[in-house]
């Protein structure tokens, strides 16, 4: 358990408090859905350009890109360059899938693909389609990879990246990896967010494997944050690196 006061429950509309900002979050539309028909795309996606357009970063890191909300929306609210990571299963493998939109359809009817109903999440033919069909590939650097096997700090110096988000495997062990895997390449007084976060429902997954996962690694935490915020309503908890 974490210590008394660690993670502070910030009502959207205070938001700007965090950042010293007069630039206050009203948009309220997207409340109604919450909690049972909320997700990032309803939701928490705008939070995130809120919490970005602040931070301004240059580089942006991400753990799980499927068919890139996060990314895209990153991509076409700040100017940073993005790294993002998937791993690649077949559908045998893997149970992510959800409905195929005109515009998805028509990506893999371009490339000869057979346009199926439901369509796995972390396939080949999807990953990052959002942002090539929008011509944004060019200030993305996709990563095909497992990230339990994948060292960034082999790769890229500490204080790298400006940002980085958290939202692939919802597992303890792949929180754990991902969170440490990016405090490790995260510069100072830069964001890190985690998503499937919700202070209110610690016990049901996806939101259990999430908290257990930074809960285990809680004196790392406490070492480079001097507070996690989880903003309500939303399930997204976020950390300003000290």
């Amino acid at each position: 358990m974490f210590k008394d006061n660690f993670i502070i429950v910030v009502e959207y509309d205070k938001l700007h408090n965090i950042f010293n900002s007069k630039v206050i979050f009203d948009k309220t539309d997207h409340l109604q859905y919450f909690p049972s028909q909320w997700s990032l795309e309803i939701g928490d996606i705008y939070y995130i350009v809120y919490i970005l357009q602040h931070l301004k970063p240059i580089r942006h890191l991400e753990f799980g890109t499927s068919i890139v909300t996060s990314t895209l929306a990153v991509l076409e609210n700040t100017n940073a360059t993005v790294w993002t990571i998937n791993c690649l299963l077949n559908n045998e493998k893997n149970d992510y899938f959800f409905q195929k939109s005109a515009t998805l359809e028509n990506w893999l009817k371009s490339f000869g693909l057979m346009a199926i109903d439901k369509i796995n999440g972390n396939s080949p033919a999807i990953i990052g389609y959002k942002y090539l069909v929008r011509n944004l590939g060019h200030r993305v650097n996709q990563i095909y990879a497992n990230s339990l096997n994948w060292e960034p700090k082999d790769i890229y110096p500490p204080n790298f990246f400006d940002s980085v988000f958290i939202d692939g495997g919802h597992l303890k062990e792949v929180v754990i990896n991902d969170t440490l895997k990016g405090l490790s390449v995260l510069r100072k007084n830069g964001i890190i967010m985690w998503h499937v976060f919700n202070l209110f429902n610690l016990e049901q997954e996806p939101f259990k494997g999430v908290f257990e996962g930074i809960s285990e690694i809680r004196e790392v935490l406490y070492e480079n944050f001097d507070n996690l915020f989880w903003i309500y309503p939303s399930f997204l908890l976020f950390g300003i690196k000290k």
